[in-house]
């Protein structure tokens, strides 16, 4: 799938920004108690935040903003509703 994505010119930013996206619902529904959803979610979300970083990679596209800031930021909605 790795492979598929990085020859298929798939930006990784966009992998990321949809991971980040994932991960702001996944925020909303711990905080709303769905946590068996929220939970499916979250693993969902990890599988894009995984992704990103291979087809940067595997596709010369790495960039040190992706692996300093936004990696950081994509956990900050779902840690942010859990604490509540």
């Amino acid at each position: 799938m790795v492979r598929w994505l990085a020859y298929g010119r798939i930006n990784p930013n966009y992998l990321t920004l949809i991971g980040v996206s994932i991960n702001v619902a996944c925020g909303l529904l711990f905080g709303l108690g769905f946590f068996f959803w929220a939970g499916i979610i979250l693993i969902i979300a990890n599988l894009f935040d995984m992704l990103d970083g291979q087809v940067a990679r595997l596709s010369g596209r790495v960039t040190r903003s992706e692996d300093s800031w936004i990696r950081r930021w994509i956990a900050c909605p779902t840690w942010s509703f859990l604490s509540d």
